[in-house]
């Protein structure tokens, strides 16, 4: 089975089932605490509730590692979705997730998240 897992600019591309790890680095003049938050997110293209959302915390530089795990990428079928990421500066959380914060810094426009059917078997 050939394993997919590319990213090309703000483009990322998956095999439904495969696992991936995602490493981005702030841009700009922000200095990062252990209170702030970078939240990624994926839907479907044009909007709706989140298919899938991960909380990081940032390094000082805001460096941040997201990783893509068998179980999520399996439960979404072979499509166009979209992708994006949000920094939040004394984040709330409420319940495991990020609801507030001072300030939320978003770096980029939703980019395309491609998950290509597998083809194959172990």
């Amino acid at each position: 089975m050939h394993v997919i897992f590319t990213v090309n600019g703000h483009v990322i591309r998956i095999s439904r089932g495969d696992t991936g790890l995602l490493t981005l680095e702030a841009s700009g003049n922000v200095v990062f605490t252990d209170e702030d938050r970078a939240v990624l997110t994926v839907r479907r293209r044009g909007g709706g509730a989140a298919l899938l959302r991960q909380t990081a915390v940032p390094d000082a530089q805001g460096s941040v590692q997201f990783a893509f795990t068998h179980e999520m990428t399996e439960r979404l079928r072979p499509d166009a979705y979209e992708w994006d990421v949000r920094y939040v500066l004394g984040a709330q959380e409420a319940e495991g997730r990020v609801s507030g914060g001072r300030e939320v810094i978003t770096p980029m426009e939703p980019a395309p998240f491609l998950v290509a059917r597998t083809v194959g078997c172990l």
